[in-house]
């Protein structure tokens, strides 16, 4: 279980030599010291305001870990043997400065008029006409006896055959809210249908994900009435088999919009004269990412072969902007508002977030990212008593992704001791746009049944995805769009189960709170990041040469294990393009984000470090492209004429538009 780890000894100076590097390194960082006071600090609204001093002085300092003059001469016998395996394990040791310690300290971000919607109402299924057999199923299957707020208004409206536009705060259960109406009047309808009578219902959603978990929903609730059968037509596997599914019969497809428009105009099975029912979920989402035209074919194709006087059309979006109107525009005939909240034109606008979700940020080093991570993740699935506890950790690319799940799980076997129940139940996966459907499934399910579970992943799974027992969401990078941000923290507090959020943020990002709070009105609770510190005591460093006396201690040995792991050149690369990637996202970010996310003041060294990285920048930048053909110049890498703008990365919601970059 033990991964095999190499940690290299250090080759100690003579005494003079420490002596000037120390004079030197004195100098230089209190220069450093004096400038970083000259810059002036974003004004953020603070409340119980701790100063920095106080906070200064109850930190710990590193002690001096430089081996007697025995172990130097072992330790340079020992370099001298393998010397691309050594690396210098005080550069480690300096993972605790004075700039690390001496944070702005802000506190508790509080507004007076945070809104929350109602997710449950007083009614239960039951109450609503519904067939016993469906009633019963939600029962038994789902364990659901009661109705939410959204599902006790829409059901009864699409039961009437009412066109609908439906706006609720997600995880509020509005895929149930159009399910089970649709199934209930397609088990209804006479003489019964079956496979072979055609297909009465097409599901539209933005990302096959989304989309196998809405089959899910269905198969489940169909369990009842098995002679009328879902399909699911997704992509990612050979375009014959779907073509047989077709030909064979399906009543209720669930479907991606590029995959719907190649099979509506090459498919010849594909018969929309019997269509009831189209519904388009996360219609908001699918007009941001440009499928508007898409949509706007299909539904043409749809109105020049349905019969328009039994056709039943809902739309659903977790906000009502002015795409989502022009959608509806095309599609519903005389719709049905159904808004969860209060019924104002302001209201339509509103962003809302559930009212069990904690919102959480931290401050943070960019040399502590990587260790502070670790701890939050082990400290959580050690003070959580479920049975069953997940985290979502968001990153902005694959590369990250990638960089993440492979690190941690490495340096967790390294570090959890053998008989440590995290050992054995915690499982890691990843999730990104660049996965062929097959794995992006096959993560999916597993992370879904998983008891210990952590799920890297981009913003592919950020959107209507319902993942059962999140309790947690740490976000490594900040979001581009406020809609991002809220669909992000929208995967925990589902349905009014209690969950939380940490947003961590540089020092220099401070001021993107603000941001936040200028377009949706949400509560952020300051924690201090030396709270977590004595989690590293749960951790065995068998290897360590000295006794580590302190959490910082600890800690920058841990920081040590990371870049032991990154001197493999296998990883090493790895951290170098999580690196790059990094960076090129930061420069990529929306302009309106500036003046929030100042890009010049962003330490590379100290980013280069939280990926564990001890080389400059420069320096492995230039050593990877002596070994493949770079994208870019190195000496263009951090330009931003060259950065691809954010909001056009869309290739992860599905099989169209231009593909401007795999994340």
């Amino acid at each position: 279980m033990t991964s095999d780890i190499i940690l290299g000894n250090v080759n100690l100076k003579n005494s003079e030599s420490r002596k000037s590097a120390k004079k030197n390194s004195s100098t230089a960082h209190s220069l450093e010291t004096k400038a970083n006071n000259k810059r002036q600090q974003p004004n953020i609204i603070v409340k119980n305001e701790i100063s920095s001093k106080n906070r200064s002085s109850n930190a710990k300092t590193v002690p001096n870990l430089t081996p007697s003059d025995s172990s130097t001469e072992n330790s340079t016998r020992s370099s001298n043997l393998d010397e691309k395996k050594s690396f210098q394990f005080q550069k480690s040791l300096k993972l605790f400065d004075e700039n690390s310690i001496n944070l702005p300290v802000v506190k508790s971000v509080f507004i007076k008029d945070q809104k929350f919607e109602q997710i449950f109402s007083e009614k239960k299924f039951s109450d609503l006409h519904l067939d016993r057999l469906l009633v019963a199923c939600l029962q038994q299957r789902f364990n659901f006896t009661e109705a939410t707020k959204v599902q006790a208004l829409t059901i009864p409206i699409l039961l009437q055959g009412q066109d609908a536009l439906i706006k609720s705060v997600t995880g509020s259960g509005k895929t149930l809210s159009y399910c089970i109406p649709m199934i209930q009047c397609l088990q209804s309808i006479q003489p019964k249908i079956t496979r072979l009578s055609g297909l009465f219902a097409i599901i539209i959603l933005p990302t096959r994900e989304l989309a196998i978990q809405t089959y899910d929903f269905i198969d489940r609730l169909l369990n009842p009435f098995r002679r009328v059968v879902a399909g699911l037509i997704i992509g990612g596997e050979k375009k014959k088999s779907e073509k047989a599914r077709i030909r064979k019969g399906i009543n209720i497809m669930v479907t991606t919009p590029g995959r719907l428009l190649d099979h509506i105009n090459r498919t010849r099975n594909l018969k929309l004269d019997k269509l009831r029912w189209l519904v388009i979920d996360e219609a908001d989402r699918l007009y941001e990412q440009g499928f508007s035209e898409i949509i706007g074919q299909i539904i043409e194709n749809i109105k020049s072969s349905a019969i328009q006087e039994i056709l039943q059309t809902v739309l659903i979006s977790a906000t009502l902007s002015d795409g989502v109107r022009t959608l509806a525009g095309l599609s519903l005939r005389s719709p049905k508002l159904i808004d969860v909240g209060d019924f104002d034109e302001t209201h339509l606008h509103t962003i809302t977030l559930p009212k069990s979700l904690s919102n959480n940020y931290m401050i943070l080093p960019a040399k502590l990212r990587l260790v502070m991570l670790t701890c939050l993740i082990v400290n959580f699935f050690k003070t959580q008593k479920n049975l069953q506890q997940k985290i979502i950790v968001f990153t902005s690319c694959q590369d990250i992704v990638d960089f993440y799940a492979i690190f941690l799980d490495l340096c967790l076997r390294e570090t959890l001791h053998e008989d440590d129940e995290l050992r054995d139940d915690m499982k890691i996966f990843k999730l990104h746009g660049d996965l062929n459907q097959d794995d992006r499934t096959k993560v999916f399910k597993q992370f879904h049944s998983s008891k210990l579970g952590i799920l890297f992943c981009t913003d592919v799974a950020s959107r209507g995805l319902d993942l059962p027992n999140v309790d947690l969401v740490i976000q490594m990078s900040l979001p581009a769009q406020i809609e991002d941000f809220v669909h992000r923290v929208g995967r925990t507090a589902r349905l009014e189960r209690p969950g939380r959020s940490i947003l961590l943020l540089l020092p220099s990002e401070i001021k993107f709170i603000e941001y936040i709070q200028e377009n949706i009105a949400v509560n952020f609770v300051s924690i201090q990041m030396e709270q977590y510190f004595s989690t590293v005591n749960s951790f065995k460093f068998s290897r360590a040469k000295q006794p580590l006396h302190t959490d910082q201690e600890r800690l920058a040995y841990l920081q040590h294990i990371y870049e032991s792991i990154a001197s493999q050149e296998e990883n090493r690369v790895l951290a170098i393009k999580a690196f790059q990637s990094y960076i090129r996202m930061y420069a990529s970010y929306p302009r309106q984000l500036n003046s929030y996310l100042p890009f010049q003041q962003i330490h590379l060294g100290h980013i280069a470090k939280s990926f564990a990285l001890i080389d400059p920048p420069k320096q492995f930048v230039r050593n990877l492209q002596k070994h493949r053909r770079p994208k870019f110049e190195s000496s263009n890498l951090f330009k931003r004429k060259i950065m691809i703008p954010i909001e056009e990365r869309i290739s992860e919601y599905g099989d169209l538009g231009p593909k401007k970059i795999k994340i």
